[in-house]
């Protein structure tokens, strides 16, 4: 997939548990041109083709009807001409789409300029080593997978790539094989595997690093990850989202703490502005959450009215999340506005 960045060409992700309709609408959505899948998911491909006006269909792997990539490994890489991109800012390299939640998913334009961004502010916020060893198992068609993988090659650590459907006993298998130091995952998925460290358990004193992101963590789990990671150094609730394409909160580097969501992150400015009247609150006031960060999206890719909404032409973000701050400017979670208002 960066092979196809450093192309010059445009990525859409396309999560594998996408239905065929789905799939449908994310790319005609996306007007996309070509498809890249593996042979578990060639079938859904191979049925859209009629529907989709595809020009080349590429497979990790071989089969009929598909271009296998496994021959592109012949190149000459002396022959690489590297492409130029004349205007960073307006050039996409990855849409990555929305869950949906508040209507259609939109596709989220990443320009190279944000990505690179990202790169930088995700760096200082996670204190990354070239020592540390990163399990990957955020699926990489993913917006968090495919930006953190390039992150952990940008500074040097060692990035471990495998299945997002990894059972424990692999997990644990490959935790220990590397001696894995750092982990990023989504609450739910910790919580299993907390409950089934405490099952069987097992221990895994390598890991001393644990990113959490897409949602809050409870105290129950926050407790829950404590308990079964003994050599735990730090442990971290991140704010971000798929509009801001990095890291918006952030707790101090090496600090086990979840009850908050952390500073603004490098490069990022935040202000909170009252629902009702949409003038600025001063500490422990909880009110909608603005951003502005360099690596925010280019906008909703064919929706300007919709882009216009999220972003201002100051390139101040509506997070549509309540949250409040303190006097040494911890920001704090309190709930998003959707729900408040119902």
């Amino acid at each position: 997939m960066f092979g196809l960045v450093f192309a010059g060409a445009t990525l859409v992700l396309a999560k594998p548990s996408l239905t065929e309709r789905e799939l449908c609408y994310q790319m005609n959505d996306s007007d996309a041109s070509h498809i890249l899948t593996d042979p578990q998911n060639a079938p859904k491909a191979l049925k859209l083709r009629s529907t989709l006006k595809l020009k080349r269909m590429f497979l990790m792997g071989e089969a009929p009807e598909f271009e296998s990539v496994h021959g592109l490994s012949g190149l000459d890489e002396n022959s690489y001409e590297e492409v130029e991109v004349p205007d960073p800012k307006n050039t996409i390299v990855v849409l990555s789409y929305t869950s949906g939640t508040t209507g259609l998913p939109k596709g989220v334009e990443v320009s190279h300029y944000g990505f690179v961004a990202h790169l930088h502010t995700s760096k200082n916020c996670l204190s990354s080593e070239d020592t540390d060893v990163l399990l990957a198992w955020n699926p990489i068609t993913h917006a968090s997978g495919f930006l953190f993988t390039m992150m952990a090659a940008c500074t040097g650590s060692t990035c471990v790539v495998t299945s997002p459907a990894l059972s424990f006993e692999k997990f644990v298998d490959l935790v220990n094989e590397h001696n894995v130091t750092t982990i990023a995952s989504f609450p739910g998925r910790l919580q299993y595997v907390v409950n089934e460290m405490k099952r069987s358990g097992v221990r895994l004193d390598s890991i001393r690093k644990i990113n959490v992101g897409g949602s809050v963590v409870s105290e129950a789990l926050a407790n829950g990850i404590r308990s079964v990671f003994e050599n735990l150094r730090c442990l971290r609730n991140l704010y971000a989202m798929s509009e801001s394409c990095g890291i918006v909160c952030s707790p101090a580097p090496n600090e086990i703490n979840v009850g908050h969501l952390g500073y603004p992150a490098p490069m990022v400015e935040l202000k909170f502005l009252d629902i009702d009247t949409g003038v600025k609150v001063g500490p422990h006031t909880p009110a909608e959450l603005y951003f502005r960060i360099p690596s925010c999206m280019r906008g909703y890719y064919g929706r300007p009215e919709e882009t216009a909404q999220f972003m201002d032409a100051d390139g101040w973000c509506r997070s549509g999340d309540v949250a409040y701050y303190d006097e040494e400017g911890k920001v704090y979670f309190v709930e998003r506005l959707k729900e408040m208002i119902r």
